[in-house]
């Protein structure tokens, strides 16, 4: 098993809209684990990507994470999976990163779809199960559960992070211990 490394991966955040999102599971913690993904990847130097579906039904991604403050490219899909955006899988072939780090909403229909055809396309696919939900918890269980079967590797916030950095002498090191704690 090839280790993930911030130079192999790269950290999709797919579809945290409007008020589909204010309506997911546990939404408190899930934006907050989302939030500390952002900032952690934007200090680690981990390439990012966020997509948006029917942005102009749903809305934007939401304000409170603050992704205006980054430079990352917003990619508009239709498509339940993000593997049907082919400006994203431009993107993906030019950037050639090993592990795809998921996280959003929802678990058991775009994120799940998404990590199948990523799956499929030979990528190493990590869920971070912290940093994606569903409206139903029922759902967001079953969701994690079709992700895991599909080949997904389940994590959380903390230990992506932590994995990524590989030791405590990563420049990030201190601002993700801070973030985490």
């Amino acid at each position: 098993m090839d280790r993930m490394t911030c130079d192999n991966s790269l950290l999709i955040l797919v579809d945290v809209q409007g008020k589909l999102a204010l309506s997911m599971h546990d939404r408190a913690a899930l934006l907050a684990n989302i939030r500390t993904l952002i900032a952690s990847a934007a200090d680690m130097a981990l390439p990012m990507v966020a997509l948006e579906q029917v942005p102009e039904k749903l809305g934007p991604t939401l304000p409170v994470l603050e992704i205006d403050k980054y430079d990352f490219p917003i990619f508009t899909k239709r498509t339940f999976s993000a593997s049907g955006q082919p400006a994203l899988v431009e993107y993906l072939n030019k950037k050639k990163p090993r592990h795809l780090v998921v996280a959003g909403i929802e678990s058991h229909v775009c994120i799940y779809l998404s990590i199948r055809d990523f799956q499929q396309a030979g990528y190493v696919t990590h869920v971070v199960g912290d940093a994606v939900s569903s409206r139903s918890e029922k759902n967001y269980r079953m969701g994690l559960a079709m992700c895991r079967a599909a080949g997904a590797r389940l994590t959380t916030t903390e230990s992506v992070l932590f994995e990524l950095m590989e030791s405590v002498d990563h420049p990030a090191f201190r601002n993700v211990l801070r973030r985490v704690r």
